[in-house]
């Protein structure tokens, strides 16, 4: 009995430190993107752009799910691009403010009076002004094409693990791309439930449901808002990044641009590590003494 407690202990803390590699991995492959010139470029163009309230990101959500950076007519401009002729704006309200006197201090006050309908256009109804300087752009994770057979038990593993939480998985391309157009897959909150991609190659399918299994163990009771996104996407991806790490597969190249697309931050990372290494120990228990057929990569490389 004794033997078989030291050799339980012995396999938890090996498991420990192949988790925690993972995760130095991950931090540093971030940190990389995020101190390299071109993403330093990217942030600068980004402060360029209008912050929206909560309202007005909503109306450009139900009116271009797909938008990813909106500005106005001139804004574009001064930016070196031009709305096409002919695109529809979209429209959002902009306030209308006053200047008031305080009939007692005499002091002036501009103070909100009405709202007026205003047109914004998404990047992707411009082009280049000639001559201008391309638009810097956010890392681009590239997609897993993998068929690996390791993955391939992974995904059955992590398919029963879900089974046993009791969080449906289903794949159904049209409802995917009708709530978040594009993705290769979703963690539905409220229904508690995930949705996959069904053209996703094996190494993307096993990452995208470790990435959506995650969002359920972290997050389906959290209260989060928008601002919180890039935490909840930096803990999800760098889960699923560690777990495949931990098996043998490399995800860097997807998963380090995603994460630093997300938090943009290294300190998002960082806080982030602490979550990411808890629930990647709870998954691979439940992994490995769930199926035999699945085994722990011997160690980690550095990507």
């Amino acid at each position: 009995m004794a033997n078989d407690e030291r050799k339980a202990m012995e396999r938890g803390e090996k498991r420990d430190r192949r988790v925690r590699e993972a995760t130095e991995l991950l931090e540093a492959g971030v940190e990389r993107i995020l101190d390299g010139d071109e993403f330093k470029r990217y942030l600068a163009f980004a402060a360029r752009f209008h912050r929206y309230s909560a309202n007005n990101s909503l109306l450009v959500l139900v009116q271009r799910p797909n938008a990813t950076r909106v500005a106005g007519y001139r804004r574009w401009q001064e930016l070196g691009r031009q709305v096409r002729r002919g695109e529809e704006g979209l429209k959002i309200l902009a306030p209308i403010f006053r200047t008031v006197e305080d009939e007692e201090s005499g002091e002036e006050a501009r103070v909100l009076c009405s709202f007026k309908v205003v047109k914004i256009f998404d990047v992707s109804q411009t082009d280049p002004v000639p001559g201008a300087e391309p638009m810097p752009e956010k890392p681009r994770p590239r997609a897993l094409r993998g068929d690996s057979d390791v993955a391939r038990a992974l995904g059955r593993s992590l398919l029963d693990f879900c089974k046993s939480q009791g969080v449906p998985v289903s794949e159904d391309d049209a409802e995917l791309d009708a709530l978040s157009p594009g993705a290769n897959g979703l963690y539905h909150l409220r229904e508690k439930r995930i949705l996959l991609r069904s053209t996703l190659p094996t190494d993307g399918r096993a990452k995208t449901l470790a990435h959506e299994l995650a969002h359920h163990l972290l997050h389906c009771d959290a209260a989060a808002s928008e601002e919180d996104r890039p935490m909840l996407e930096a803990e999800a991806e760098g889960v699923a990044y560690a777990m495949l790490s931990y098996f043998g597969i490399d995800a860097s190249g997807y998963s380090f641009a995603y994460v630093a697309r997300w938090a943009e931050s290294k300190e998002v990372v960082r806080v982030a590590l602490s979550n990411i290494q808890k629930t990647v120990r709870t998954i691979i228990e439940a992994v490995e003494d769930g199926d035999p057929r699945v085994e722990g990569a011997p160690e980690l490389e550095a990507a």
